[in-house]
């Protein structure tokens, strides 16, 4: 059995790795039991030298009707793509449940960043979307955003998707390990 590879998302050289075979699915077994990840989406908007990444999952239930799933959002970490320049910081953390901001809104103190807590919650058969969003500083340079496969529960999904929404002057580049590479070019300023 591999051992899990990383999900992960860069601005500037995006890059998202899954471990698993060429479809995406992962090598090991299915439970019978907990909470199963239909998708993760990362979403990197970048504003130069401040960035937005927001992460979504969506949670069902695996063989019932009701299970308990803890998303580790505390597993995300940040670096710039270099790993030379200084670390990008999170001065505001939001996050969502089923589309609905779930208080406390997280700032941080002016010396750290601010504390990117984990979810746990119910999930039932019409499923649940978790999210974060991340007001990240410092990120001039470009971003690294990193998601571990362990902080999200079992069952993990099966792909993972790029899209570029906002225009940016850098280009970005995707890589799903052994799905293969999306190149996202850069496009001038405007809506």
């Amino acid at each position: 059995m591999r051992r899990a590879r990383p999900l992960a998302a860069l601005v500037g050289v995006a890059l998202a790795t899954l471990g698993g075979d060429a479809l995406g699915r992962s090598e090991t077994a299915a439970p019978k039991h907990g909470c199963a990840v239909e998708g993760v989406r990362v979403f990197l908007h970048d504003q130069g030298e401040a960035s937005t990444v927001e992460i979504s999952t969506k949670l069902s239930p695996i063989g019932g009707a009701r299970a308990t799933c803890t998303v580790d959002w505390s597993r995300v970490t940040l670096a710039s793509p270099d790993g030379v320049a200084a670390t990008p910081t999170v001065a505001i953390v939001e996050s969502f449940v089923d589309h609905a901001l779930t208080p406390p809104l997280m700032l941080a103190d002016g010396l750290s960043s601010a504390v990117v807590p984990a979810w746990k919650g119910d999930v039932d058969e019409r499923g649940k979307v978790v999210a974060l969003r991340l007001i990240v500083e410092g990120t001039g340079a470009g971003l690294r955003v990193e998601l571990p496969r362990d902080a999200l529960p079992g069952g993990t999904a099966t792909g993972a998707r790029a899209e570029r929404r906002v225009k940016g002057a850098r280009p970005v580049k995707a890589r799903f390990g052994a799905l293969g590479e999306l190149e996202l070019a850069a496009e001038g300023p405007g809506p």
